[in-house]
């Protein structure tokens, strides 16, 4: 990590077991990806850039996508992460719309199915839905 620090001006990073998430300009973050992906696994980690994505401004989308889409990476403005949502407005409001949607109906299931069997719909819990 200190090899990390000192070789990549990143502002934030943040880990999560396997997973890392970081904020810097598009050079430093290409650096940052870079880094991991030559030193990354003598420390485990092998970076997976078809399962990254580079959360964006509309505004910084196309310099994005050409300096980032060539490691495979999925260029957007907003994305879920760490069981949130980062990205625009108007996005995180689809989003949390969806997930509401979702989790109407799914509590009204359950409650349906409580009636019939209150022990299996109380031992199903919706916490990890969200």
């Amino acid at each position: 990590m200190r090899k990390l620090k000192t070789e990549c001006k990143i502002d934030r990073h943040l880990w999560y077991a396997d997973d890392c998430g970081a904020g810097a300009t598009f050079d430093d973050l290409e650096k940052f990806f870079d880094f991991l992906k030559v030193d990354g696994p003598s420390y485990g980690y092998t970076p997976q850039p078809h399962k990254c994505n580079l959360v964006t401004s509309d505004r910084n989308l196309s310099s994005a996508k050409s300096k980032f889409e060539r490691y495979g990476m999925k260029v957007v403005t907003g994305s879920r992460y760490l069981g949130g949502f980062i990205g625009s407005p108007t996005l995180r409001s689809d989003w949390l719309r969806e997930k509401a949607c979702f989790w109407e109906k799914a509590v009204k299931t359950m409650a349906r199915a409580s009636k019939k069997f209150p022990l299996t719909a109380m031992k199903n819990s919706l916490q990890i839905e969200w």
